[in-house]
């Protein structure tokens, strides 16, 4: 028997920084939640922040949040895919949806070395990439829920970021993302 406890404990240490998350996760969330327009997923509202999911917004946004100063925002969209993708998405993990994005954002100029980062975060899986452009540096995060895939991305609305600005939004991103229930 404990032969086979070396293994074990290798394979979870590896396991374990396989899945390391980007981004810290502790900015103080409230104790408010929005709820997605589909009714799939709610999560905490962030300090300093509110959910402007119930105003109008395009048919694929299904939560919106905006920073009080409206600065920046938070926006989860549903993607819609088909069997196919479904299917090669289920045989490649969420890599592959993030690779699919990533190319359409892009206009199919990735770098050849383009590895978006996966991670398991409160029990559930997202892939993510950063997208850097000459404006602003934004994130992107794929995950699913009840059959459903989403896409949760950051934005700039008004002035320039610094670093450590896109670094407190990418965390705040990331407190959401491991507030969200179904």
């Amino acid at each position: 028997m404990p032969r086979f406890i070396f293994p074990l404990i290798l394979s979870l240490i590896l396991c374990g920084c396989a899945s390391k998350i980007p981004y810290e996760s502790s900015y103080p969330m409230t104790e408010r939640y929005f709820h997605s327009r589909d009714g799939i997923f709610y999560g905490n509202i962030p300090t300093g922040w509110f959910s402007a999911t119930d105003d109008t917004l395009g048919p694929s946004a299904v939560a919106w949040l905006l920073k009080e100063d409206f600065t920046v925002s938070i926006t989860i969209s549903e993607i819609k895919l088909n069997k196919f993708t479904i299917q090669q998405i289920e045989k490649e993990g969420l890599e592959f949806l993030a690779k699919l994005r990533a190319a359409n954002y892009t206009g199919n100029t990735l770098p050849d070395k383009f590895d978006p980062i996966c991670f398991k975060f409160r029990g559930k899986e997202f892939c993510g990439f950063n997208l850097f452009t000459d404006d602003e540096n934004r994130r992107f995060v794929f995950y699913s829920a009840k059959g459903h895939f989403y896409e949760c991305s950051t934005r700039q609305l008004k002035g320039k970021l610094n670093d450590s600005d896109t670094q407190t939004l990418f965390e705040i991103q990331q407190a959401i993302l491991g507030s969200i229930g179904y």
